[in-house]
């Protein structure tokens, strides 16, 4: 039927686990089989325009800042040769996303925390 979805287990094993935030837990755990599903989704569905539609949504959903997205060929025009070069033949232009999230608290000098993610929705076949 075109959405089946397959089971995504998430398993914790925390030590001192009565100082555990299961609210937290639970939100991670979601927030994984949620990655897991977007993995799987094949590209005539998450294409690049879907993707940063997904991710406005998400954005908006957690709080988020509105992404920075650089598309079509100002990634070329700001020396986004690579991927302009690669994705413009494409039905959907490529695109670059870029998220910033500060949640209640942060900002307060300590390290950030970074994922750095890298989706391909077309292949060149080289």
């Amino acid at each position: 039927d075109g959405d089946a979805r397959a089971a995504v287990t998430v398993t914790f094993v925390c030590a001192g686990a009565a100082d555990i935030d299961l609210r937290r837990v639970s939100v991670v755990a979601d927030r994984v089989r949620h990655a897991a599903r977007l993995v799987d989704m094949p590209c005539n569905e998450l294409h690049t325009d879907a993707y940063v539609e997904h991710v406005r949504e998400v954005c908006a959903d957690i709080g988020a800042e509105e992404p920075t997205v650089i598309a079509g060929t100002e990634l070329r025009d700001r020396g986004f040769g690579g991927l302009w070069g690669v994705g413009k033949a494409a039905e959907h232009l490529p695109a670059l996303v870029h998220l910033k999230y500060v949640p209640e608290g942060g900002g307060d000098g300590s390290a950030p925390v970074v994922f750095l993610g890298k989706g391909i929705v077309y292949d060149t076949g080289g």
